[in-house]
């Protein structure tokens, strides 16, 4: 074998032991990787669990029966001013009767007795 064919086959024998490290390295990088993951996903999964019980239970709506106005004492409407009825109205979010009740009319624009009818 003459000198030249000696550094050729042994240039090759470089690039290959090259790649091939290279390869080991990137096979065992990923496989690190995807168990340092998969640890991750078990220890979010349990924090996640308790996490969506509790999101769970913020979301869902109450499971006591709604009171409607009829079933609450209501005051005197007829002794209130204006004012007093429209602040009754938003602490109890009764706009949707009004606005139905007046034909469209928001609680600010409603007259007094339009306001009452709606009310009562």
């Amino acid at each position: 074998m003459t000198l030249s064919a000696t550094i050729t086959a042994l240039d090759y024998f470089i690039n290959g032991f090259v790649v091939v490290s290279a390869l080991a390295f990137c096979l065992l990088l990923l496989s690190e990787l995807t168990l340092s993951f998969l640890d991750c996903l078990e220890q979010y999964s349990s924090v996640s669990d308790e996490f969506y019980q509790q999101t769970k239970a913020l979301l869902n709506p109450a499971t006591e029966p709604i009171t409607e106005l009829a079933e609450v004492e209501s005051p005197s409407f007829e002794l209130m001013t204006i004012r007093e009825l429209r602040d009754y109205i938003r602490s109890h979010n009764l706009h949707h009767r009004v606005h139905n009740s007046t034909g469209g009319k928001s609680v600010s624009n409603a007259r007094k007795h339009e306001l009452i009818k709606a009310l009562t």
